[in-house]
């Protein structure tokens, strides 16, 4: 069931489940986004990003490595190998 499904059928558990997701989705993104801009462009180090988000140093390494790849993946065609 999607949310137009769940808002048409008034269900207020489907509805609240699909807000929740999109609520949970969205605060990941911006956590990663947030991560990556305080490594590359701040230049913080991970502990420093982990102490400030109050978060691992292996998520701030994770998140990082996986930024990385993605726009690796995507940039490819401009990039000298």
């Amino acid at each position: 069931m999607d949310k137009q499904e769940a808002v048409e059928d008034n269900d207020p558990y489907s509805i609240l489940s699909i807000f929740e997701i999109e609520r949970i989705t969205e605060n990941t993104i911006e956590e990663c986004k947030s991560i990556f801009k305080l490594s590359r462009i701040n230049g913080l180090k991970n502990q420093e990003i982990a102490d400030k988000l109050d978060i691992s140093v292996r998520t701030v390494e994770t998140q990082i490595y996986r930024a990385l790849k993605i726009l690796k993946s995507r940039l490819k065609d401009y990039l000298v190998s």
